[in-house]
């Protein structure tokens, strides 16, 4: 997984991407094909585009956040 500089925007602090958006979304879907759970990642585009969601967490305040990222 390729590294992005993201910072809480609570605390300052160092965010460590956890992965997909998606994968937390029920216990199966980080088994499921890409191409479908993309379908639900709340940007319409995201199969033609190639980008994902991405999951972000602060380990200082579990602050959460979500960041568009390029499909590598």
């Amino acid at each position: 997984m390729e590294e992005f500089e993201t910072y809480c925007t609570n605390c300052g602090n160092h965010m460590e991407n956890v992965g997909r958006a998606v994968d937390y979304h029920s216990d199966y879907s980080p088994y499921l094909d890409y191409q479908i759970t993309n379908t639900v990642d709340g940007i319409d585009t995201s199969n033609q585009n190639n980008i994902c969601v991405h999951l972000f967490i602060c380990p200082n305040c579990s602050h959460d956040m979500t960041k568009v990222i390029e499909e590598i």
